[in-house]
This record gives C-alpha cells, structure tokens and sequence, in this order.
C-alpha cells in the first residue's frame, strides 16, 4: 500500500478527533474518500490502493451484505448506526485484514 495512505491511516487511527472531530465512522469514510481523490487528482502516477477493494469484498461477504456500498457503509450497518462503535469495528476489521491478507 502507498506509504502516504499508510501514514494517513496511522495518525487517524492514533488521533481520529484532529482529522476529523469525533470517532465517527461516516465522516472517516468521506475524509479517506477525499484524501484518495485528491491523491489521484495531484499525483497522476498514484494508483487507488487495491487493499480498500479487497477489504469490502471480505466484509460484504462476512456480513452478508452484497449491497453496492463502500466500507464505511457495510461497517456502520452491522454496528446498527452506531458511528463510534462502527469506528472502533473498522480497525478491529482491519487488523485482522491485515494480518490475513498483508503479513502485518
């Protein structure tokens, strides 16, 4: 994964309420859509990193929900629109991501 996504995610997950205010699983979804964005607007050699697809994938099969939504959407659902229960649930999910499918 692009270094510059790895740090952004670092220092979210260390301090979510600098980047954007509160633990809020709706607002970190948009930031790191945002942040993707302009990476790719700015830089035309930045390819989106294909882990966030892989990720989706394993969660929409895991939960059960097929539905054409990103991450932040399927993680949100299954903690019943509980915006800092789904933030803490997306970096649980993202561990264990990661240890399976990036030898983290």
């Amino acid at each position: 994964m692009n270094e510059k996504v790895q740090k952004l995610l670092k220092d979210m997950r260390t301090d979510p309420c600098m980047y954007i205010g509160e633990y809020s699983m709706t607002k970190f979804g948009m930031y790191l859509q945002g942040y993707l964005h302009a990476c790719m607007d700015l830089d035309k050699d930045f390819i989106r990193p294909k882990e966030f697809a892989l990720f989706r994938n394993r969660l929409a099969k895991k939960y059960h929900n097929l539905k054409s939504i990103w991450i932040d959407g399927l993680v949100l659902e299954k903690a019943e629109g509980d915006e800092e229960q789904a933030f803490h649930l997306f970096w649980q999910e993202w561990d264990e991501f990661c240890k399976e499918n990036l030898n983290e």
